[in-house]
């Protein structure tokens, strides 16, 4: 007689299944060391990573529908088609979403805009200095003069984000693929040693 290795009853010997839970035994060397969560001890434990991306579905569909009318005026046949696509995530998936880039500031389209109307109205209206023409060039420098500083106010900005994105993110990420979950009692994120 033995025992098993996951309800602790007395079994037989030679038993591959356990009469009393019903584990098989088979692999017995494997399941000893399986990993269990710290808190509840079970071991109906998986990698985070792999909860993830199991929980995400991309879906596509496509229809096509088709009607038709007759009356006095005329006949008509109207052929409607739809496409649509998405991506649906289970609410596991969501609690343990990875962590995630931060995006960076982008020039603003409107500034860039604003600027270069501005710039063209200037630049149209001759200057005269010293006998020459300088509307259209000191028009053209304003305009790169203020992207320029766009740029630069951009650049500032998005210097704590290009740190996170380089230092911090790859940790986090690296931290997370090998933080395990319980579905047993839920406790999530745990690590093995």
């Amino acid at each position: 007689m033995k025992k098993c290795v996951y309800c602790a009853e007395e079994i037989q010997e030679a038993a591959i299944i356990c009469r009393f839970c019903n584990r098989d035994l088979g692999s017995s060397s494997l399941h000893v060391n399986l990993p269990l969560c710290k808190k509840c001890g079970s071991d109906n434990i998986q990698r985070a990573c792999v909860i993830y991306r199991s929980g995400i579905q991309r879906s596509t569909s496509n229809s096509t529908t088709f009607g038709g009318a007759v009356s006095g005026l005329g006949d008509a046949v109207i052929v409607s088609q739809s496409k649509s696509k998405g991506v649906t995530q289970s609410d596991l998936a969501k609690l343990i979403e990875p962590p995630v880039l931060k995006p960076l500031n982008k020039v603003s389209v409107m500034f860039v805009i604003i600027v270069a109307i501005g710039s063209a109205i200037f630049s149209s209206i001759p200057i005269y200095l010293f006998g020459l023409i300088l509307g259209s060039s000191i028009g053209f420098l304003i305009f790169l003069f203020f992207i320029g500083i766009r740029l630069w106010l951009d650049t500032q900005d998005n210097v704590p984000l290009i740190e996170y994105n380089e230092k911090e993110y790859p940790k986090l990420l690296a931290k997370w693929e090998q933080s395990w979950f319980c579905h047993r009692c839920g406790n999530y994120p745990f690590y093995l040693d």
